[in-house]
């Protein structure tokens, strides 16, 4: 046994013993040993690491009470348990399979008020003032509450001071997160909403979902009573920014932050939950600057701003604008991506509350889902429990266009957790559709005259934008090529085969009705995970001939800056359809099948602009490299 161990079963036993007051002589004689043996063995135990500092646990498997435990300079903290006996452990159990090493940390909750094991301790041998502490944790969908008094996940300890103080990262309430003041002499604890509901896209009684999610905290201990900083980000949504908070930095002397407990205690657990793990993995800690979630480029403390850095920083009022950047409601007539001169913005949408009616929205106006961390302020949230159709309260909502055009940009930003599998299957989820004049205000999606639909498709791990095209109410017959026949038909596979258009499958279906479809999905760059990413699609009507439709409209795509899907032999009316135009939008988030997991996706800053094809569309970067 190291001698680690013998000075921890040493405490361990001494603070036993102390409820038995016959035994304060001998109390005193293993509080003399354990000063004894602290003065003469320089022990790693008490060692502390220096920052930078992380951990993806890529140790021995480790259980505590039972092992010796050597991982990162990381301690044992307490020997106890949960009300089933569970012990904190280091295991592959938990591991996050996103990061690094094999291995995560096991914190066990059990039923009721404090019942768990007993976390896991990192000291900072520089005790510094400021720190950024990011960690990835998964709640199970067993883990449900009674009430969610407090869940204190993180412990970050201050130094030096008379008497020990605090700060507590925790889960508050049904909705809440609260990075929680202990042992100071004010109270007014950093707070903000997007906690267990927004995270977990349920409520407390219904349990965790059972996947990985980023947190990451930055704290800076305050030298004048209003100048220390709290913001707290979860799955990159800041739900928590205070830059005046008295840390008692300058009225209790907290100069530092000692050291760092990972798993502690909590009210008020169900009893139907019994005992469950909760798991942390991918630790960090800097004292530079902000980490970001896995795969990002570290932040530094004050980066050089600019109008095209994806951040909100120098004197900008939004991401990239505002201050000394072009005004946040203005734009380059000239897309950079596209190189297409935009003329008017047709619709817009940030979704910074749910007053759906109020901004020309119909059908399903009860619908719900704004919430915070958006790219810009909030943003539309679409979670789906496994089985379901259709995200929580969230149903179809649609709106006119300002225009109607034959030819357009739709611009949003995206952003996927990191369990998103879609339906799992080769169709769906439908997501975002456009619409013909010549549909109805209430037009079945399925059944339309020319309908546009933008989304995603899972494939071998990857997330692939695709566009599918669908009239149904045009096609004639099932499978055959009426080219030559008729300009009375779909345009798309059931009556013009797909390969003509530049699609890369095509669907046939009888339904009552031919259910034609063709598909552009040729899989060359993937949407990343847990990032907001921007999708720019550009659409030009075809051409017409005396009655002839030319096999020459245009269909792009950027993931960001990067083009994904390029045709510009796409036929999207037959020579008896020619003025046909898009002039509605729908958003109706739908799997058909069910989703196969419980999984989150956003949706932000979405609009549409008529444009004017100036011929210098821009050809991909060079140096891109795309993702197969």
């Amino acid at each position: 046994m190291t001698i680690s161990k013998i000075l921890t079963n040493a405490f361990e036993r001494t603070i036993s013993d102390m409820v038995n007051l016959k035994k304060i002589s001998q109390c005193i004689m293993f509080l003399q040993i354990i000063t004894m043996l602290y003065l003469f063995f320089p022990i790693s135990v008490f060692a502390g690491v220096n920052l930078p500092w992380s951990t993806t646990y890529d140790c021995p498997e480790f259980i505590q009470g039972s092992d010796d435990l050597n991982c990162d300079g990381l301690q044992e903290a307490g020997g106890w348990t949960d009300s089933c006996g569970n012990h904190e452990q280091i295991t592959s159990a938990a591991n996050n399979p996103s990061g690094g090493g094999g291995r995560g940390q096991r914190h066990w909750y059990g039923p009721g008020t404090n019942s768990n094991s007993g976390g896991l301790n990192l000291t900072l041998s520089e005790q510094p003032n400021e720190i950024w502490f990011r960690w990835y944790m998964r709640v199970p969908e067993g883990l449900s509450w009674d009430r969610l008094n407090y869940d204190k996940l993180i412990y970050i300890y201050l130094h030096p001071t008379s008497v020990d103080s605090e700060i507590i990262l925790e889960w508050a309430g049904g909705d809440g997160f609260k990075a929680a003041k202990q042992g100071m002499l004010t109270t007014n604890s950093p707070t903000g909403s997007g906690g267990w509901a927004t995270t977990m896209g349920r409520s407390i009684y219904e349990g965790g979902d059972g996947q990985w999610h980023y947190f990451e905290a930055h704290i800076k201990i305050d030298t004048n009573g209003s100048n220390g900083i709290m913001e707290m980000w979860i799955d990159d949504r800041k739900i928590i920014d205070e830059h005046n908070v008295d840390w008692g930095g300058f009225t209790q002397g907290n100069l530092g932050i000692r050291h760092i407990l990972i798993g502690s205690n909590q009210e008020d657990v169900a009893a139907s939950s019994g005992c469950q793990p909760v798991d942390f993995d991918d630790i960090a800690i800097s004292s530079t600057g902000r980490i970001g979630p896995l795969g990002s480029t570290p932040i530094t403390t004050d980066p050089a701003p600019t109008c095209s850095d994806g951040v909100q920083n120098g004197d900008e009022t939004g991401i990239d604008c505002g201050g000394s950047c072009l005004p946040c409601n203005s734009y380059d007539p000239v897309d950079p991506v596209t190189g297409l001169m935009k003329q008017t913005q047709i619709m817009s949408e940030s979704f910074e509350n749910n007053s759906w009616s109020s901004r020309g929205w119909y059908d399903g106006t009860d619908s719900t889902g704004t919430a915070l961390g958006g790219y810009q302020g909030n943003a539309l949230r679409w979670t789906w429990t496994t089985g379901s159709t259709r995200p929580t309260g969230f149903s179809t909502i649609r709106r006119v266009l300002d225009e109607s055009v034959d030819e357009f940009l739709i611009e949003y930003y995206v952003k996927h957790d990191t369990g998103w599998q879609g339906s799992g299957l080769a169709w769906h989820p439908h997501l975002i559709h456009v619409l013909s004049s010549e549909d109805t205000a209430y037009q079945g999606f399925a059944g339309s005259n020319s309908n546009l639909y933008f989304e995603s498709i899972v494939s071998n791990g990857k997330n692939y934008p695709v566009i599918h095209h669908q009239d149904l109410v045009r096609a004639v017959s099932g499978t055959n090529d009426l080219t030559e026949v008729t300009e009375s038909r779909s345009a798309n596979h059931c009556d013009t085969p797909y390969a003509l258009t530049g699609a890369t499958s095509g669907t046939c279906y009888d339904s009552g009705g031919w259910y034609s479809a063709s598909t552009w999905n040729p899989k060359t760059v993937a949407i990343p995970a847990n990032v907001w990413t921007k999708i720019t699609a550009y659409v030009k009507m075809n051409t017409f001939s005396s009655g002839v439709a030319n096999f020459d409209g245009i269909m792009k795509l950027w993931v960001n800056d990067s083009l994904a899907i390029d045709s510009n032999t796409v036929l999207y009316a037959a020579g008896a359809y020619e003025g046909a135009t898009w002039d509605k939008l729908a958003l109706a988030p739908w799997i058909g099948d069910g989703s196969p997991v419980n999984q989150t996706m956003w949706l932000d800053e979405l609009s549409i602009w008529s444009v004017q094809d100036t011929g210098n569309t821009i050809d991909p970067p060079s140096g891109v490299t795309l993702v197969n």
